[in-house]
């Protein structure tokens, strides 16, 4: 497979990485709107599967066997050479990737996770993600989460169009209901203390769309699809800042290591059957 591959439509250019599946780069015009590693996180837009966030000793229950799993799932780590792509066209590119003897020893589950990328007009990218159980015997258990780190400044807000319920807090990277909680629809990124720990999460969310906005640029999410959403980052927000919409949540900080099955936020797919979901993220600069 080649190593980075590009799709545009005269408008928007895309570019992947594909050892494993990334984005590195999203221009509309000449303007860049993906971070691009200024600053210390060394990812731009990991793809989060088959659990988002960490899990208690990095392991789960399945049938009364631990399996161990790093935080986030496999994808980053252990599936460099087995994606392949499925299609590629100039505005478009569908990639699989499939369970295997080794992710099988983490996941124990027969699955195939399809993600498609369409450059869809002058300003918008869809990324839909399909997970296929190929199973004839059991019910498969997933989380996938998207985790694109957006340019940002310090006179940025992001707005929500329903009130939420938020929290900052995650000690240990675990959800903590005793956390204090606020509600309110608009986030500015200048009054958050942000830290790896302290990040603005909806675990519950309400909204349909998530609006960046500041001096040069707006982004849209379209987030119907996925029930959490969070704002990270490792360098204070006003530079770049992940927007994270997920179907899963980490552990509970006051859970033992769970069963899969009861874990909360995961998605269950009955066998020979499939589940997908779609992400639409619109871009706009000021001139």
């Amino acid at each position: 497979m080649t190593n980075v591959i590009n799709i545009n439509n005269g408008d928007l250019v895309l570019s992947l990485k594909t050892d494993p599946v990334e984005m590195i780069s999203l221009k509309k015009g000449n303007t860049e709107f993906l971070y691009q590693k200024e600053g210390s996180w060394d990812k731009v837009s990991p793809i989060l599967f088959p659990i988002c966030g960490k899990l208690k000793d990095d392991s789960f229950i399945y049938e009364s066997k631990i399996y161990k799993m790093p935080k986030h799932g496999f994808v980053q780590g252990h599936t460099a050479d087995k994606w392949t792509i499925e299609k590629l066209e100039d505005n478009k590119v569908s990639f699989l990737l499939s369970s295997d003897k080794e992710l099988f020893k983490m996941y124990p589950f027969e699955f195939e996770l399809r993600v498609e990328f369409e450059l869809k007009s002058s300003n918008e990218l869809s990324i839909r993600n399909t997970v296929i159980n190929r199973s004839e015997t059991k019910d498969l258990f997933y989380s996938f989460g998207h985790h694109p780190a957006f340019k940002t400044n310090k006179d940025g807000v992001v707005k929500y169009n329903k009130v939420e319920k938020f929290t900052n807090v995650f000690p240990n990277g675990f959800v903590d209901l005793n956390s204090k909680t606020y509600t309110t629809n608009e986030i500015k990124l200048n009054d958050v203390k942000w830290s790896p720990d302290i990040n603005p999460a909806v675990i519950k969310m309400n909204s349909t769309k998530v609006e960046y906005r500041d001096s040069s640029r707006e982004i849209d999410f379209m987030v119907s699809d996925f029930e959490t959403m969070l704002l990270w980052s490792k360098d204070g927000g006003t530079k770049w800042l992940c927007f994270e919409p997920w179907n899963g949540l980490p552990d509970f900080a006051n859970d033992d290591i769970i069963e899969l099955s009861d874990k909360k936020g995961m998605v269950k797919v009955l066998k020979n059957e499939s589940h997908s979901s779609n992400l639409l993220i619109s871009l706009k600069t000021h001139k």
